[in-house]
Order: structure tokens, then sequence, then C-alpha cells
């Protein structure tokens, strides 16, 4: 049995070798970083003095009092990191570890956010799977029982980690599976790191993994929100999108299948048109956009939310998205505006790209309850009377231009003007007309909506509800949006058992 120097010994020659490790990551490897690589690397210092000190035959006391020091702020940094990712079941370092594998930005998982694996250069492999045996090295490294061989602490970890219950982290209940959920199979990939012994051998699997799923704020985020910081302007992701199942839209099928076929096309890589869909409040425009992203999110169609107070930065959406494998729909929502407002002209200009050429993989969808997106206030083209080339002595109405006369309503420019303010319509070549459905077809939503909750009140009972709901409550237009508010109001009074 070995003596207690002989042990410190072994372990000095383990910590030593780990150290020596971690000077082997690559410039690109961002696991090891921040507070982390400070914490860990003074950890592993100190536990490496005392070993040296232990081996010698001397007290440990300082040494030992820092490694603990380091190691409790370890710790920290683990809980918290598992708060953030929702992670209630692992807060030590080698889920840590694992989890800023997964989520780095080295050079090799950016390539793999758009090339697949078989594309990848041999040399940007090598490093990877480099960087990745040095990983593994530090993923069994026993860090606990170090502290217990040399310091004499042990259950450090369970004692910090136990604080968990009382920072307050709960038991969440489990959203619907959408076509963006990757957890499992995150889940999958770690088990295979947690039972490899060479993880050098897990390239091609996690290459796989970030090149179905992407990397960074792309990772499993069907859509996003153009922000502009006092910086710069960035794509912030919206983590709890609003999907919706495009087959609920019933009604305008022929109109849908319009900008279904427009958006195929861009999935497909070719340039697609942009798109106004308009028609009367409730009829489901931004739920045909919501449900397009749902359904094509597996072939790779995103969104991007602009608001009007972002029309100037819409240029900077072409850098985020050029090249990228994904296609992309810039989301204008409601529009409608005064035809002297600024944000005509900067909309006009942004969406037809000036001298830059827009992506391929972006297209505009805009929706509005207007045809006409800007409102000429009443606007009218009087034309300029009859001209002198036309002028005919035939004719009863004289010829004001022939007589040096101005015509009260005479604007030279007005046309132009008219033509300005146009501009805007003319950059959606496509205008799909959504139209709210007849009496029947409403009633077959109220009703379809109620069976997929699980709603089973007689048909007839169902409707007489709802006729009293949707007056009640001044509903004078009505489609998908009052059936589904309503079906959302009288739920709760009438949820299934099993649902309770």
């Amino acid at each position: 049995m070995a003596t207690s120097r002989e042990r410190a010994t072994q372990v000095g020659e383990q910590i030593e070798r780990i150290r020596h490790c971690l000077g082997e990551l690559s410039r690109f490897c961002g696991v090891i970083s921040g507070d982390y690589e400070i914490l860990l690397k003074g950890l592993l210092a100190h536990l490496g003095e005392s070993a040296h000190r232990l081996a010698a035959g001397k007290p440990v006391l300082s040494s030992a009092r820092y490694a603990k020091k380091l190691y409790r702020s370890l710790c920290d940094l683990w809980v918290e990191d598992a708060l953030e990712t929702l992670q209630t079941s692992s807060a030590d370092g080698r889920e840590f570890l694992l989890d800023r594998l997964l989520d780095d930005s080295h050079l090799f998982m950016r390539q793999c956010d758009t090339v697949s694996y078989t594309g990848l250069q041999a040399e940007l492999v090598a490093i990877m799977q480099a960087d990745l045996r040095v990983l593994g090295e530090l993923y069994r490294a026993d860090l606990d029982g170090w502290l217990s061989d040399l310091c004499g602490m042990e259950g450090v970890k369970q004692a910090v980690v136990s604080d968990l219950g009382a920072i307050g982290m709960g038991t969440l209940k489990s959203p619907a599976k959408t076509p963006w959920d990757h957890d499992e199979e995150r889940m999958c990939l770690k088990q295979l790191f947690r039972q490899e012994q060479d993880w050098g051998k897990l390239v091609k699997n996690l290459a796989d993994f970030v090149y179905r799923h992407g990397l960074g704020k792309f990772r499993g985020c069907p859509a996003f929100r153009l922000r502009d910081t006092s910086e710069r302007t960035e794509l912030k992701p919206i983590r709890e999108f609003a999907s919706f199942p495009l087959e609920w839209l019933e009604g305008n099928e022929k109109r849908i299948e319009i900008v279904e076929r427009n958006t195929t096309i861009l999935l497909e890589g070719y340039r697609a048109s942009n798109v106004l869909i308009w028609g009367p409040r409730g009829c489901g425009k931004s739920s045909l956009i919501r449900g397009l992203i749902t359904r094509y999110y597996s072939r790779g169609l995103r969104g991007i939310e602009i608001s009007p107070e972002a029309y100037a930065n819409i240029p900077e959406i072409f850098a985020e998205v050029r090249g990228r494998r994904e296609s992309f729909i810039g989301v204008l929502d409601n529009i409608s505006m005064v035809g002297r407002e600024p944000s005509v002209h900067t909309l006009a200009r942004a969406l037809d790209g000036c001298l830059e050429n827009m992506p391929q993989n972006l297209a505009f969808y805009a929706t509005s309850n207007y045809k006409d997106l800007v409102d000429r206030e009443g606007e009218r083209l009087q034309g300029l009377g009859i001209m002198q080339m036309d002028a005919d002595e035939s004719v009863s109405t004289p010829n004001l231009v022939n007589q040096g006369k101005q015509p009260g309503q005479y604007d030279p420019q007005q046309g132009e003007r008219l033509d300005e303010q146009r501009a805007l319509d003319d950059r959606f070549a496509l205008k799909v007309f959504m139209d709210l459905p007849p009496k029947k077809a409403y009633e077959n939503m109220v009703l379809s909506y109620a069976r997929r909750a699980g709603i089973n009140v007689e048909e007839g009972e169902l409707l007489a509800a709802f006729n009293i709901w949707r007056m009640r409550h001044n509903h004078d237009l009505v489609g998908g949006r009052t059936a589904r508010d309503f079906i959302v109001d009288y739920f709760p009074d009438h949820v299934p058992a099993a649902n309770v």
C-alpha cells in the first residue's frame, strides 16, 4: 500500500500532466477561457504545490487553504451555468466542460456550421482531434480525489452543489416538442463523450451535430429580432417562438399556395420574390408566416422580425445571413404608413439593396390591412389639363396651357411624388390577398380548434357559446384569430380531465 508521500508524488505527476496538456490546446479552442481558465489553472497550481510539499514531508496549510477557496469558486461557476442552462440534475465540472465544448466557437465548429464533415479541411479536423483529446484528459481528471488526498477536504463539491435547492431551481414543465428541439440529440452526444476514452474519435459526431443544429445563436433557433445596440446591429434570438401548424389555416388555400411556393423557391436556392400579404384583421396573415417557419424549419427556414425603428438597419442583415446554409424571411408585420414619413423612403431603399446585392437566401414578407402600403391621405392625380399638342378646336374645353393659363388644381410634380410613394409597393412583387372566411368556414375553425384542444362539447352548444361570446366582446370581423381567442377563453372551464 502506497504511503501518503508516495501517493502525493503520484497525484503530483497527474496534475503536472494535466497542466502540460492545457498548454497544448490550440488557439482556436475557447473551452478553457475566462474565469474558468483563471480558476482552473490557479487550482491546479495550488494542488501541484500541495503535492510537492507533501511528497517532501512539509505542511500544506497555505496551499490547501487557497485550493479550497478556488475550488469553491469553480463550484459557484458550475452552479451559475446550471441555472442559466436549466440543468437541474448536474452542476459539476464535467458537465460544465461538456456544455462548453458543444457551445464553443472553435474554428472547426464555425466551419461545421456551414460545411458538412466531408467538406472540412483535413488539417482543421486534425487540430480539433488534438484539442478533443486534451479536453478528454481534463474531463477524467479527479479534482475531488486530489483535494481529498492532498488537502484532506472531502465533500467540498457536494456541499456547494447542494445549495442549488436554496437558489430556487424548480421543476419545469416540458413544452410540446417542436422541429427545432435538439435537447435529446445533445444529451445522446454528451453520453457518447462520457463513455469514450479517446475523444478524438468523436470528431465526426460533433461535426454532424453542429451541421444539423447550427452553432451559437443560430443553434435550434427558428426566429430572430433585428436589434440596434449602441455599438452595432445584431440578430437577437427569439427563443420562445410562437410556432403555428400551417395546416390549421382553413380557407384561402389557393392564396396560401402562392406564398408557400415562393418560400420553397427560396429554400431551393433560387431568387425569391418579396411578398405582401394583405387583408382584413384576424384573417391569418401573421399566422401564415409563423406556419411557414414552423413547417419548413427542418429545411433551413428562419424568420427575422423587423420593427419600424429598425428599417434603416435592414442592410445590416445582409452581412449576417450571406453565405449561411439557412434561408431567411425578413418579417415586416402590420405595415401602414403615411406617404411623407421618412420610414417609407428608408424601407424602400433598404429593400432594394441600393448598390449592395441582396443575399439570395433572403426575402421579405410584409403583412398589412391594405394592398396599398402607403396612405396618401386621399391624394388623387389631377392631371395637367389639355396640352398644346392635344389642342383641338372642335373640343369645347379650352386649352388652358396654350392660353397661358394654369389650372387651379395644376401640380407639375404631383405624378412624380405619387410615384415616389408607390415605390415601396413596387418592392413587393407578389401581393397576396387573405380573406375572412364565410360563416360556415369559421364555424368549422371553432370546431376544429376545440377538438384539437380536447374539448368534446356538443357542436350546437359550442357554436352557440361562440356566437354569444363574439357578440358580447364586439368581434365584428370573425376569422381564425377570433376562433382561437374564443377557445383560449373557453378552454379553462371545459378542460378535459386528462389535462388537469
